[in-house]
């Protein structure tokens, strides 16, 4: 068996859909459509990227409300993003 891993989103275009997803997961959890939020933290490993949410939203972020939601979206349930 073959694996590819598309690491920089060269095969796939992961951005569009987590713009999707995020502003998906925003609305669920009070704070509006936040998929701008790729744009803020394109490039970013996810404990800084959860820095600059944390400065964006402050108090109104949850981390794992906004992982649940964003799971929601894909159909996703028992899988660690």
């Amino acid at each position: 068996m073959n694996v590819i891993f598309d690491m920089d989103g060269l095969l796939f275009d992961t951005e569009k859909v987590f713009v999707k997803a995020w502003d998906y997961a925003g609305e669920k959890i009070g704070i509006g459509k936040a998929g701008y939020m790729v744009c803020k933290t394109l490039g970013m490993n996810i404990k800084a990227s959860y820095a600059v949410w944390k400065e964006e939203f402050g108090d109104r972020y949850n981390e794992e409300e906004l992982r649940k939601y964003t799971k929601e979206k894909f159909g996703l349930s028992n899988t660690r993003i």
